[in-house]
């Protein structure tokens, strides 16, 4: 929840050993640069040749990158704010291993957010890149233009849909992170689709299914699903309009069970 600026200390890890590596570069080019204030005054008194002042300062550079190299690996122990914004979420607290590739906080900008969503892959085939999206929240029934940031390559052939991104700005005061967003995209068309709750469905194994009532008995249907749409999944076969599907199946509901359906 705490805001911060561009540039901020977020984080510092503790690396004792980058600190001591460190030192100990910049020791040594201490060292090397008095070396070779040492033989420039030698030569300037044809005491030193020229060949040992320039082997010092092949080493005075070999030296100062390798302090570069050691202080930019220090850097990596103070992590700082790419962006103003505010703290989202915090996996980590004081005492805590960071590990490479572990994330440590979450900072959002209110003020940028996303929106991702799955367009139909004929609608999204039509789609032009920074062309403007209307967006409806439908907690508020506002509406917002964005604008077209990217459109997957490749659709997901199970949904047939590709995921698309769209750039919103000025909503800090509108929109907050993770809500729920209707897209309006131009050219979609009207077309018609079968969805259920998702607290119908159920997994058996990798495969997706659903209990009907025929009667007085629960039918088991292997589906294919599609697209999640609110609480609701877009189901692609398997099922037939105007059938009755059983929300929340017991785990022990076996097919052809008698079941009692109770107002």
């Amino acid at each position: 929840g705490d805001a911060v600026e561009t540039g901020q200390t977020l984080v510092r890890l503790q690396a004792a050993e980058l600190n001591a590596r460190a030192a100990q570069e910049r020791a040594k080019l201490d060292q090397v640069r008095r070396n070779l204030a040492r033989e420039n005054r030698l030569l300037a008194q044809q005491a030193a040749t020229a060949e040992s002042v320039r082997s010092l300062r092949d080493a005075e550079r070999v030296a100062l990158a390798a302090v570069q190299e050691a202080e930019a690996m220090l850097a990596y122990t103070t992590i700082k704010a790419p962006y103003a914004g505010v703290i989202s979420r915090k996996m980590v607290n004081s005492g805590d291993l960071a590990a490479p590739g572990m994330a440590l906080l979450e900072l959002e900008n209110p003020s940028a957010l996303q929106v991702r969503a799955q367009a139909p892959e004929e609608t999204a085939g039509r789609l032009e890149l920074d062309s403007m999206v209307t967006v409806v929240l439908p907690a508020s029934g506002a509406q917002m233009q964005a604008r077209l940031k990217e459109i997957a390559p490749a659709a997901n052939p199970a949904a047939r849909s590709a995921t698309i991104v769209l750039a919103l700005a000025d909503t800090a005061d509108k929109l907050r992170s993770g809500q729920y967003v209707q897209v309006l995209l131009p050219g979609a068309g009207s077309s018609q689709m079968l969805s259920v709750p998702a607290a119908t469905i159920s997994s058996w194994g990798q495969m997706d299914r659903v209990f009907v009532l025929e009667g007085d008995q629960a039918r088991l249907r292997l589906v294919r699903t599609g697209a999640r749409l609110g609480e609701n999944i877009e189901v692609l076969a398997g099922l037939d309009v105007g059938e009755q599907v059983i929300l929340s199946p017991a785990a022990q509901l076996k097919d052809g069970q008698t079941v009692q359906v109770r107002p």
